[in-house]
């Protein structure tokens, strides 16, 4: 019994510790701005990004097509919302002023890291 109560005292504590380190109204103003995919490989989806003050953010592509998304930060998690209200969860690995890393964005599953443009 003791050992369920302190897990109870103690979880908190360990599930409230994201891998995003900032609290959440830096962490809203460190996405702002402009995002450059860094790659090795040529990739044609969302090599730019860019988050927006009014929660739009848009999503270029090498191609004509350009993709707007409202969201909204929760813990780790960028939750995107398409035209067509569908839900898109995506994972923040690590977000700093000049880095913003992905475990997954939309449609990729592996790890995509932006940096900030100036």
């Amino acid at each position: 019994m003791k050992g369920i109560v302190f897990y109870l005292l103690i979880s908190p504590t360990l599930f409230s510790c994201k891998s995003v380190n900032m609290n959440q109204t830096n962490v809203v103003k460190s996405i702002y701005g402009k995002w450059r995919l860094i790659t090795n490989t040529p990739t044609l989806n969302y090599p730019g990004i860019s988050f927006e003050e009014d929660k739009t953010a848009v999503f270029s592509s090498f191609g004509d097509t350009i993709y707007y998304f409202a969201y909204k930060l929760k813990g780790d998690d960028l939750i995107l919302v398409d035209g067509k209200k569908k839900l898109s969860h995506n994972v923040i690995a690590k977000l700093s002023p000049d880095s913003l890393v992905f475990k997954n964005l939309l449609e990729h599953l592996t790890q995509q890291v932006y940096i900030k443009e100036k």
